[in-house]
């Protein structure tokens, strides 16, 4: 199953990069690999890669893969129609921004902004804005806390502060639209703070804002990162929650799902839109060297390509380590392939692990 799931991967890859591929034949549904998918987050792209090479679908599964976009098209509706809400108070209240990750990544280099699949907004902003923005949120029925068993509830001023103080982001803003949870993740550092995080703090808001571009979604207009520093954040996010998953105050001693593969197919479009030479040079400058290279390592490992980047061995103890909650290194005992294809014994072994 593993073989067949790099397969599938490998053809998704190529297929979205506009590689020339002849339809196969007959579409025979794959549940393992739809689950996988799913668990991976690439199920939307995966739907339209099914209904796009192959000669012949059965009529029921047609009608499940056409249902699924429709479902996916409604959701990234609603959330273009939150975000623009969103992005427009904080302008009315002066605080500058950089939109992150899923709004962004989605709006600008999928097909279909709904084929990326996100559930939050994130976005960067000036520390000291911190004030207006969350003032500014709230005039929209947001509140900082989480939902949890049917309810928001509030964090306390201590664990807002806490959040505040000693992390890279402010505390989650929620609101329910109906049945749909929305959060807001207001980062103001360029990533998790964790053992090494100062190289981070040095990272001033208006360095960072000055490496910015806009883009077009539906009649409005967004500020998001240049391709060359969007692709070094989106590897230091990915590092970071692969090895500080633990010091996240949600985490629950259950799959931290560290090495999600949409986040690396975000990172996959984009390396051929950026200028290798001016990244390599920022990567320098910010200190993230192993952040990029365990991400390379990474892609390698899906695509047999490292891109002109340095990468490590697969099985190198650089790709296998996180940091407990109590910020011990440790040793995952199964494989990163293991982690990758085989979430059913990646299960079984999070059981039997000390987190803490």
């Amino acid at each position: 199953m593993q073989g067949l799931k790099k397969k599938r991967l490998d053809e998704l890859i190529r297929y979205y990069a506009g590689e020339k591929m002849e339809k196969s034949v007959k579409y025979r549904f794959e549940h393992d690999i739809y689950e996988w998918m799913k668990y991976h987050r690439l199920q939307s792209v995966y739907d339209d890669f099914v209904l796009n090479s192959y000669q012949l679908i059965s009529d029921e599964d047609r009608d499940f893969f056409v249902n699924q976009q429709n479902e996916d098209k409604k959701k990234a509706e609603m959330q273009l129609r939150i975000l623009k809400k969103v992005i427009s108070k904080l302008e009315n209240h002066g605080v500058q921004y950089i939109l992150l990750k899923g709004n962004g990544i989605a709006n600008s280099y999928y097909h279909q902004p709904w084929h990326r699949q996100f559930d939050d907004i994130d976005i960067l902003i000036d520390y000291s804005d911190s004030p207006k923005a969350v003032k500014a949120v709230q005039e929209l029925g947001y509140v900082q806390g989480w939902y949890w068993k049917g309810r928001i509830r509030q964090a306390t001023r201590a664990e807002i502060l806490h959040q505040q103080l000693f992390t890279h982001e402010l505390f989650n803003m929620v609101k329910m639209y109906g049945s749909y949870e929305s959060n807001i993740d207001i980062n103001h550092k360029f990533g998790w703070l964790g053992t090494d995080g100062e190289k981070y703090k040095k990272l001033k808001f208006a360095y960072l804002y000055s490496m910015k571009k806009v883009i077009d979604i539906g009649q409005k207009q967004y500020f998001v990162f240049d391709d060359n520093l969007n692709f070094i954040h989106l590897c230091c996010h990915y590092y970071n929650g692969a090895v500080y998953f633990a010091l996240d105050p949600d985490y629950k001693n259950d799959d931290p799902c560290e090495l999600k593969l949409n986040r690396i197919f975000d990172i996959v479009i984009l390396l051929d839109k950026i200028d290798k030479n001016v990244v390599k040079q920022l990567v320098c400058e910010f200190g993230v060297e192993n952040e990029v290279k365990y991400v390379i390592t990474i892609i390698k490992e899906i695509t047999g390509n490292q891109y002109g980047f340095d990468a490590y061995n697969l099985d190198d103890s650089e790709m296998n380590f996180f940091y407990s909650k109590s910020l011990k290194k440790m040793n995952w005992p199964i494989s990163v392939e293991t982690r990758l294809y085989d979430i059913d014994k990646k299960d079984k072994c999070i059981q039997k692990m000390n987190m803490d």
